[in-house]
């Protein structure tokens, strides 16, 4: 048995992203939300359910869809997020399977396959290598620097790569936090052609997003590409959360004190433009998952970005 995920596991093939529409998502999810605060609201007056069904009529909805409440709730502190991230990793990631390697990363984003010449990659925010290792394993000829801010994850990311064959001279690991405006930036200068930000900024609460992108900035040669994927707005595993734990239309916590972000195109192009990156694609990907055991269809909503650094910058 593999200890690492994906250790024998070929490419991917194929790259799905419009498998459906986001606006079916959008009013398929406004009725279920709208049926479920019709029965908070049945319960009895002044219970804990009803509380909640005030909080969560309160938070707004999708931008254009005519509804009212478009303010955003206040971000509520969880904590200290390296510590947070450093627990989850040594908890529940621990095997480093937590999460299956991203082998279609290499369909979706073409110039991490280029081999002439092959692309130097950094990649904020590595975990246990699920996004960057399939690229070192299917582009012999890529260099790369990957950084979290936890320290488990980056001990298992190395751990990860030496049990893939990976040579220590085709990549370093540091402990950095991207997001942290004090601190040295290591990256700074890096000259990578490429910056993975690969379900991590939607890790961040919203205030340090900015701090992060801005890392991603630095890490680039001017002309270099952020490439961006993460959770989008809608997407079944936001709907699965109790009303309990939601913050604000796109935010929800966990109970381990994570938080996670469901982002929309056009404030991801907000966010990203706002940190010096031209924006050459951004947009919804929706794909179609089977779950044949169980029988079970779901809807999974993600946004993809590609960004480019200028080449006057």
């Amino acid at each position: 048995m593999e200890r690492f995920v994906g250790g024998r596991a070929p490419a991917a093939s194929e790259y799905h992203c419009r498998d459906f529409e986001w606006e079916e998502v959008r009013r398929d999810a406004e009725a279920a939300l709208e049926a479920e605060l019709a029965v908070l609201r049945s319960d009895s007056p002044g219970s804990d359910k009803v509380e909640l069904a005030n909080r969560h009529q309160a938070l707004p909805l999708a931008s254009g869809t005519g509804r009212r409440g478009r303010g955003v709730a206040p971000v509520q502190p969880w904590g200290d997020d390296a510590a947070n991230w450093e627990r989850f990793h040594l908890r529940c990631n621990k095997s480093a399977r937590f999460y299956k390697e991203r082998r279609y990363l290499l369909l979706e984003f073409p110039a991490l396959a280029r081999t002439d010449p092959s692309p130097r990659v950094v990649e904020l925010g590595c975990g246990a290598g699920s996004s960057l290792l399939p690229v070192l394993k299917a582009n012999p000829g890529a260099r790369a620097i990957a950084t979290d801010l936890s320290p488990a994850a980056v001990d298992m990311f190395r751990s990860a790569a030496a049990s893939a064959g990976i040579c220590l001279s085709r990549y370093e690991a540091l402990v950095f936090d991207a997001a942290d405006s004090l601190g040295l930036n290591p990256l700074d200068g890096a000259n990578a052609d490429c910056c993975l930000l690969v379900f991590t900024l939607g890790a961040l609460r919203e205030e340090a997003m900015p701090r992060m992108l801005r890392s991603a900035f630095q890490a680039l040669r001017p002309g270099g590409l952020l490439m961006f994927r993460d959770h989008g707005l809608y997407d079944v595993t936001q709907l699965r959360w109790p009303p309990a734990q939601r913050l604000a239309r796109n935010l929800c916590h966990r109970q381990d004190g994570t938080t996670a972000y469901f982002f929309e195109p056009d404030r991801l192009r907000q966010l990203v433009e706002g940190a010096g990156f031209v924006a050459r694609e951004c947009e919804w990907a929706c794909t179609r998952l089977l779950n044949r055991k169980r029988g079970l269809e779901m809807r999974r909503v993600f946004v993809h970005g590609l960004f480019e650094r200028p080449l006057e910058s």
